[in-house]
């Protein structure tokens, strides 16, 4: 249980982080939001394939936001593109945290 509040507020925090990049910030700040999507989406992808040991559509969805924002291998979209990105990113970790608490509260 206190494992899954710490994963719902560092999934808050990069929420915060993703509305904050639509103004503007230091290129140093987009290359922290990367690391930390990157980190954050990859965790729940590896959670869903454990508890499932399955390669579910989730998996699969999270694995891809999870190599878009890559740190390692830069991709390249225009400022537009990645603004949508980050909107469905948002929306994503948003179902995974509705999904995540209407699991702990059965």
């Amino acid at each position: 249980m206190a494992g899954a509040r710490k994963m719902t507020k560092l999934i808050f925090t990069n929420i915060a982080m993703l509305i904050a990049a639509f103004f503007q910030m230091p290129y140093g700040y987009y290359q922290l939001l990367k690391f930390v999507i990157f980190i954050t989406t990859g965790v729940i992808g590896f959670d869903l394939y454990n508890k499932t040991q399955t390669i579910s559509y989730k998996f699969i969805a999270y694995s891809l936001i999870a190599l878009l924002y890559n740190p390692f291998i830069n991709i390249h979209f225009e400022r537009e593109n990645w603004q949508i990105i980050n909107i469905i990113t948002i929306i994503m970790l948003f179902f995974y945290i509705k999904d995540e608490n209407s699991k702990s509260s059965i």
